[in-house]
């Protein structure tokens, strides 16, 4: 009788362990200031105000962008994540703030628009002179609107109306800035018998 010889292979299955170490986690950031929207007059000044966290370690700075440039940086939370941006021209701008940690990970956060917008025109008018004498006199407006925005004035006279221009006249004065309501400046020197013609110039550029 013949036999059949034969061997039993037992499969072995191996099992990995897989121990996983998580990486630093990403800061998150957020501009609570200005808001998405928000619209100012210039030549504007815009405080913007960021809300940075890690939760696994510290904030490092956070830096503020319009657009791709770089406005500046904060490296020092204790007034806030706070940049003031000055001087900002006519146009549309879109904000973000930039959070670094202190392993060096960063996050930008969502942009935020805002608007500049030119000031609206102040308007100014002349008044009667008074005091008039034979080599003096008060020149007299009206300062009627800043257009919202710090506005200048000037007054010129002559004996030559130059009209709009602000060249070309006899004497000029710089007022300094006003709000609105009357204006006045004594002029002396004045010629005797001849006619003198004065205008008052409001600008808030």
């Amino acid at each position: 009788v013949s036999s059949t010889q034969f061997h039993v292979i037992h499969n072995a299955t191996l099992i990995w362990t897989l121990n996983l170490e998580s990486g630093p986690t990403f800061p998150t950031v957020s501009i609570t200031e200005p808001s998405d929207g928000a619209t100012y007059t210039s030549p504007a000044t815009v405080n913007i105000t960021a809300n940075a966290s890690d939760t696994d370690g510290t904030i490092a700075k956070v830096e503020f962008y319009q657009g791709t440039t770089k406005l500046g940086e904060d490296t020092d939370s204790s007034g806030g994540w706070t940049y003031s941006w000055t001087g900002v021209a006519a146009g549309s701008y879109t904000l973000t703030a930039k959070a670094f940690d202190d392993d060096g990970a960063s996050t930008t956060s969502a942009g935020v628009g805002i608007t500049v917008t030119q000031p609206a025109t102040p308007t100014i008018a002349n008044a009667a002179a008074s005091a008039v004498t034979a080599g003096s006199a008060t020149l007299n407006g009206n300062l009627t609107s800043t257009g919202t925005a710090s506005t200048t004035v000037y007054v010129y006279w002559g004996t030559v109306d130059r009209g709009q221009t602000t060249s070309g006249w006899e004497g000029s004065q710089n007022l300094g800035v006003r709000s609105p309501g009357a204006v006045s400046h004594p002029v002396s020197g004045l010629a005797q018998g001849a006619t003198y013609y004065y205008r008052f110039y409001a600008s808030n550029s």
